[in-house]
């Protein structure tokens, strides 16, 4: 904006304006508008390739499991592993038993030593918003690979046929693990569950365990028996 000064004969001034460069700024802004967005225009776009089957695959096992697609894959695992065991009824249920109870250590032990160790930082999620329906089952990703690891090396160890008789017993106390869980943060759920009393106990008792005491420790860390708990001391 640039001002003209005038003076007169009775040596008065005036101060006036000259605005026939005020709109100039104003012409430039439009200007650069105009240029960005010829430039935005001229850019070629990006067409989304659609994603393959593959990629579906693997996002979805990724994520937390529906309880019908946890069921559609373990339940059938546990069947096959206990009639693919060659081992008489008694054996099998033998163990069956054994595989149980390691899976009830493995479960407390991940639980207590590593979700709330160093994987704090993942698991704290789930302290903070234990209802997210997206939370409550273990990705499949995850407890398939976990499981697969186990398998292979047991395999190793002692054989197919011992290995079927353990594994059946594991799976079938991750699946009682993985139901009482859901059922703790999603109540309406699995409602015959919801009638056995040691069922509904324990699910008591993991709410509990998301509720810190007056040492800022947290308890209860067993979610299919208390056995281990009392063991470590952190019931």
């Amino acid at each position: 904006i640039f001002f003209r000064i005038s003076t007169d004969m009775g040596c008065n001034s005036n101060l006036h304006m000259d605005t026939t460069n005020a709109t100039l700024p104003q012409r430039r802004i439009s200007d650069s508008k105009a240029k960005a967005t010829t430039i935005i225009a001229s850019r070629p776009s990006k067409e989304r390739k659609p994603m393959t089957t593959g990629k579906r695959i693997l996002r979805r096992l990724g994520k937390s499991p529906g309880i019908t697609e946890h069921a559609v894959f373990w339940w059938p695992f546990v069947i096959l592993m206990f009639f693919l065991c060659t081992e008489s009824i008694l054996n099998r249920i033998i163990l069956f038993s054994i595989g149980a109870f390691a899976q009830s250590f493995i479960e407390y032990a991940s639980h207590a030593w590593f979700f709330h160790g160093p994987l704090w930082g993942m698991h704290r999620g789930h302290h903070k918003t234990p209802g997210d329906d997206g939370k409550l089952l273990v990705p499949l990703a995850y407890s398939i690979t976990a499981g697969g690891m186990a398998f292979a090396a047991f395999w190793f160890m002692c054989g197919i046929n011992i290995l079927a008789g353990l594994a059946s017993g594991a799976a079938f106390w991750y699946i009682v693990f993985e139901y009482i869980h859901y059922a703790s943060h999603n109540p309406p759920s699995l409602k015959p569950l919801q009638k056995i009393s040691w069922f509904k106990e324990l699910q008591s008792l993991h709410k509990l365990h998301h509720y810190e005491d007056k040492d800022g420790k947290y308890k209860y860390y067993g979610f299919t028996t208390t056995f281990w708990d009392r063991v470590f001391g952190t019931i």
